[in-house]
Parts: C-alpha cells; structure tokens; sequence
C-alpha cells in the first residue's frame, strides 16, 4: 500500500527542483561599450561636416550589435543599460563642449542665427533621445535573437547528424548514383514533395537518412530511408519493418537506393504490406 505524502513533503519536493541559473549581465561590456558609443556618437554630432550627422543613428545600432554578440541572455535588460550608459556619457560630454568650449552640433542650420548655449544644448538632449535612447537597445535585442536563432540551427543541425544538400541537375541514372548521401536525400525529399507529400524532419543514422514525410490528402506518415552504401539487402528491409513495428504512428516505409535491389530484399517487401523498396530506376521513372 502506497504512503499518502503530506501536503508540506509536496512543498518541499517541489521547492528542491533545480532552477536554471541566472544569466549575469556583463557590466564590463555594458560599460566598455556604452562609453565608447557615447563618446564616439557625441564626437560625430559635434563634428564640423554636417554630412557625418547620418552615423548618428548607425553607430549606436553598430555598439548593440557588438553586445549582443557578446551576452547569453536578457538582451532587454543588457540593452536598456546601455542605451542609459550611452546617453549619459553622451549629455556629460556634449554638457562639457557646449558649455565650456561653446561648440554646436552639426545639426544647427548655419543659415539662422546662432543658437545659445541652452539652445544647443536642448539640441543635443534631443537628438540623444532619438538615437541613443531606443537604437542601442534595438541593435541590442536583434543581435542577440540572431545569435540564437543561429545556435538553433546549429543544434537543430547536430540533432539531425546532418544536413540536406542541394543535389543539382539529375537527368540520368548515372547522374542519380554519383549523388552523395546528403544530396540523394535531398532528390528524393523534393520528390516525394512533387508527389503531394511534406517534408517534417529528416535524420543521418550511419549510412542512411530517414526523411519523415506526411502525405496531403490522407495525414498518413511514412518513414522513406535513404540509402547509397550497397545494393539493397533483405535484412535492410527487416530492419525498418521494425522501426515500424516499434512506432506504429507511422502508415508506411519505404527504402530507396540509387543502386540496385537484391531479389531477396524485394520478396521480403512483397511480404510486408506497409514495406515498399525503390531502386534508382523506379525513382527516375517516378520523377518522369
């Protein structure tokens, strides 16, 4: 007989459960990267040539772009210090040029009469708020979601144990048996795609690739392995019977080779009614 656990033992179990680890933010890139972008964004608006006004918005973007290549997490958070520690450096510099060396920033028309000092001043504060308030935090955000999707491939990729790779031109049945296996299996995916089925997932396992198709009209899922290494043996046939047996979610497999089909492999399909094999030939004359 089981023995009932107490509210509080639940409490506790549930209390002992391993959270993930905080990513820390990285204040030493924060700073680097906000005292330069500050002090290099104030440099270019304070800058003699009116022309370099249109790094004002580039540079900032270029400083979150280089922090979000550098943090593993909170990007929000990573950008919003930042664009703070910019903009602050930014008003304290151009505070310094303004007032105590009575500089104008690039943006003033020359053509009207000279602003004061305040004047300049509510120029600069105003610029900082359109360009080193939002972009650094923005260049920031995209940076670090590029990197992820990035590693998601990467892992995707890892997980798969390979990848698909555009086959080129197959017109021929000498064409189809010089195809490497990551580019015959990507043929025969765009042909069962031709034939009204879609691709889901595709996995190398040693010498094979299993593309896991659905087919449009019926949902039904079939397992296709790919194969390059020898000619088509029974046991090959025996196994993804089994693979089948052991996921029944799947309707159907198929083996398909560019090279040739063993006679014994062929009786040991006819055999099997969810079991079909197809040689290269069969694959051009379906590809028409």
């Amino acid at each position: 007989m089981a023995t009932p656990v107490s509210q509080e033992t639940k409490t506790d179990l549930k209390d002992t459960k391993p959270q993930a680890p905080a990513v820390p933010l990285l204040w030493r890139q924060l700073w680097i990267a906000g005292l330069l972008t500050g002090l290099v964004w104030c440099l270019v608006i304070f800058a003699p040539f009116s022309y370099m006004i249109y790094l004002a918005g580039v540079i900032p973007i270029g400083g979150g772009i280089y922090l979000g290549r550098k943090i593993q997490g909170r990007a929000l958070v990573h950008g919003v210090i930042f664009s703070l520690i910019a903009s602050a450096t930014a008003l304290l510099l151009g505070s310094i040029l303004v007032f105590t060396l009575s500089a104008k920033p690039a943006l003033n028309d020359p053509s009207q009469p000279a602003p004061t000092a305040q004047g300049n001043f509510l120029t600069l504060a105003m610029m900082v708020g359109m360009t080193l308030l939002p972009f650094p935090a923005y260049g920031t955000v995209m940076a670090r979601r590029g990197q992820e999707r990035t590693q998601a491939m990467r892992d995707e990729m890892s997980a798969r144990g390979g990848q698909l790779e555009r086959p080129g031109r197959v017109v021929s049945i000498e064409d189809l048996e010089s195809l490497p296996l990551p580019k015959f299996g990507s043929w025969v995916a765009q042909l069962f795609r031709n034939n009204n089925f879609k691709l889901k997932n595709y996995k190398f396992n040693k010498d094979v690739i299993d593309l896991y198709l659905e087919r449009n009209e019926t949902a039904e899922l079939w397992l296709v392995r790919c194969t390059i290494s020898e000619s088509l043996k029974p046991g090959q046939v025996q196994e993804l019977y089994q693979d089948l047996r052991d996921n029944p979610e799947w309707h159907k497999g198929v083996i398909v080779t560019s090279l040739k089909v063993q006679d014994g492999a062929r009786k040991s399909a006819k055999s099997r009614p969810n079991v079909e094999v197809l040689d290269g030939e069969t694959l051009l004359e379906i590809n028409g």
